[in-house]
């Protein structure tokens, strides 16, 4: 899962990913804050494409 939000929060930025981490056994992939950077968003991209089958050739992102 990814988390974002905003460094505004101080500590308890990104705490919900934290949260919903722990109660779901999911793994937390990142956190960004708002939107993230290009290199945040490409590494979960990364993450993302390297836990799919087949390496993540099915994978599409999408239209925003």
């Amino acid at each position: 899962m990814v988390a974002s939000g905003s460094y505004h929060w101080g500590e308890n930025f990104g705490r919900a990913g934290d949260r919903i981490a722990s109660e779901f056994r999911v793994p937390l992939v990142a956190r960004l804050n708002k939107g993230g950077t290009v290199s945040d968003r490409e590494q979960v991209t990364r993450w993302v494409r390297s836990h799919l089958p087949g390496g993540g050739n099915v994978w599409n992102a999408g239209l925003n």
